[in-house]
């Protein structure tokens, strides 16, 4: 057995193991990911004869925290295949990446899939996402003026910049960032807008399920444009599925939601005196420093 970086001849083998071990992504999803944005540079493996037997991928991130830009990590793709599991392999591989991540990057994210999985390294449950089920029946007298796909990622970007303002702990995007967005969501589902005579009111990033759809992220300036952008995307399903940050609220519009709480991400601070410095906080762990902000969070991560 060996860790070492991925080569790009073990692409392939990566893909599957993704494609096979996350439910949670969608198919061509993963798809889209390894033909743009994958880095086998990025990848580390356990092979045995470049049989991969486990492996973990890594990105970086720009993340806005406290007024301040900081260069942080997003660990994703952690998985071991199923015959050679309970063996420590993962435990090996994250060891060794954590070890690395003490002298490139002050924070390290991961998804908060299993956190069960994560805690023993010292991760801890930052962020969760709300999720509400709406049915048909309370969208059915909204109108759809002024609801398109979208096109442009400035679009998007001129309402994100208004709504992220209200925000903490979100990772800095640019008008690039969202014309892959949109070439992304061509695969897996589509992106609305909602866009009047003052401009862009919100967008709306979903896929599309059997027998409903889901709209994995909302920005919106007003709640016209959640009302909107919810109608036309449900057109005949008898539901839509919802997601929003932690502590956005949909009470208001939909007295009878009840939300549900999904853990979306897990943060580790690698040198807490470090951190300190740079903060002037004397909160040391992680628990503490994403508790103490002052705005509420945005950090939501795709693939």
């Amino acid at each position: 057995m060996m860790l070492k970086n991925a080569s790009y001849a073990q692409k392939e083998q990566i893909r599957s193991i993704w494609l096979s071990h996350f439910a949670n992504y969608e198919k061509a999803e993963v798809q889209h990911y390894f033909d743009h944005g994958y880095d086998d540079h990025a990848t580390i493996v356990i092979d045995d004869d470049d049989k991969v037997i486990s492996t973990i991928h890594m990105r970086e991130e720009t993340l806005m925290l406290m007024q301040q830009k900081l260069e942080v990590s997003f660990l994703l793709g952690v998985a071991t295949i199923p015959d050679y599991r309970r063996c420590d392999y993962m435990k090996d591989l994250m060891r060794h990446v954590l070890d690395e991540e003490a002298h490139n990057h002050l924070i390290t994210l991961i998804d908060a899939f299993y956190p069960k999985l994560y805690e023993p390294f010292g991760f801890v449950s930052v962020y969760d996402k709300k999720q509400y089920q709406i049915s048909h029946k309370l969208l059915e007298q909204v109108s759809n003026v002024n609801v398109h796909a979208a096109n442009s990622g400035a679009q998007l970007y001129e309402v994100y910049r208004k709504y992220i303002r209200h925000f903490d702990a979100y990772i800095v995007r640019d008008a690039g960032y969202f014309d892959e967005l949109i070439e992304k969501y061509r695969s897996i589902g589509g992106i609305a807008v909602y866009e009047t005579a003052a401009g862009v009111q919100g967008y709306a990033c979903y896929i599309r399920k059997e027998h409903y759809a889901e709209i994995r992220e909302i920005v919106y300036l007003g709640s016209a444009a959640i009302m909107k952008l919810a109608h036309w995307i449900m057109r005949d399903d008898p539901y839509i599925m919802i997601h929003v940050s932690q502590d956005e609220s949909l009470e208001k519009l939909f007295p009878l939601a009840i939300p549900k709480r999904v853990p979306h991400m897990m943060a580790r601070i690698n040198h807490p005196a470090l951190f300190q410095r740079l903060y002037g906080q004397k909160a040391a762990s992680t628990k503490e420093v994403f508790a103490s902000l002052k705005k509420p969070m945005f950090l939501h991560m795709e693939m």
